[in-house]
């Protein structure tokens, strides 16, 4: 079964010889962490409805993006939880973002905004997989 979100260690880095840390390795991570899939429908269905749909249609994209990364980065034994949270989180951001909000709670979008920029930048540094 092909896991096309899972983050894997390089084997440089591993042996400590500080590998995966080079560009394309970070591109790699952050490409995998964004839920860009999921923001897109998210994005198109969002003015579908009544007014009640737009707080509830972003809780049902954060559960198709919590099944779609926990089945993308599953191997034999588990998904890759941090990797799940990470894009989850990265999804929470982009919903304020882009305006909208869960269940009618309303963040400024603006400092979510900034939130998001630096989360984007820092999480794929930091996280490097298993």
């Amino acid at each position: 079964m092909a896991r096309p979100y899972r983050i894997y260690r390089k084997a440089k880095e591993l042996e400590g010889d500080g590998g995966g840390t080079g560009l394309d390795d970070y591109i790699e991570r952050l490409l995998k962490l964004i839920p860009a899939d999921v923001t897109a429908g998210y994005l198109v269905v969002r003015e579908l409805g009544p007014d009640i749909w737009k707080g509830i249609w972003p809780v049902l994209f954060l559960l198709v993006a919590i099944a779609i990364r926990a089945l993308g980065t599953r191997d034999p034994k588990k998904p890759q939880w941090l990797a799940v949270a990470i894009a989850s989180v990265a999804f929470v951001f982009w919903v304020y973002a882009t305006g909208g909000h869960f269940l009618g709670i309303q963040l400024d979008s603006g400092v979510v905004s900034g939130f998001l920029v630096i989360f984007t930048i820092i999480i794929p540094y930091v996280y490097k997989g298993d």
